[in-house]
């Protein structure tokens, strides 16, 4: 059966990550939208219509980010300090009936970083000695498109 929704969606994600590739056109699309659909996160922080009607689409739906955020905002306003194992300890506890694994979650906060949410002693926290899987050092490293964008 063919799926038009699936395919429209890898069109546009074709023509996000081209243009942020682009020298002359990388500009019209933000970091954190080209590594949104790069990863394929709903790209929850971001504005406009293209990602809206291939919602259904995304490996990590709204729903995953939007859980991460709020609980990690709540904590932040309390000034709560967590590193990268807390965290995932806490949104893999099968007593919560969570789904986010360990990539959802350091796909998740990379693109919350990039979208520039919470403070430097939250992201140094996060990463301290010892806090987290080798794979989590990269949340906080500066955007490549060449590096981040795979386009296959």
């Amino acid at each position: 059966m063919n799926d038009n929704g699936k395919a429209l969606f890898s069109i546009q994600k074709f023509l996000i990550l081209s243009t942020k590739l682009n020298p002359n056109t990388m500009k019209y699309i933000s970091d954190s939208y080209a590594y949104a659909w790069s990863v394929g996160i709903y790209p929850i922080f971001n504005n406009g219509e293209w990602h809206v009607s291939v919602k259904d689409y995304f490996d990590i739906p709204e729903e995953k980010t939007i859980k991460v955020m709020k609980y990690l905002d709540e904590e932040w306003l309390k000034d709560t300090c967590y590193s990268f194992y807390e965290i995932e300890n806490y949104f893999t506890d099968y007593r919560r009936g969570t789904d986010i694994d360990r990539w959802d979650l350091i796909c998740i906060l990379r693109y919350i970083y990039l979208c520039d949410k919470f403070d430097d002693n939250f992201w140094s926290c996060l990463l301290r000695n010892g806090g987290g899987p080798a794979e989590a050092n990269g949340i906080t490293r500066k955007f490549e498109p060449e590096y981040d964008i795979d386009l296959a």
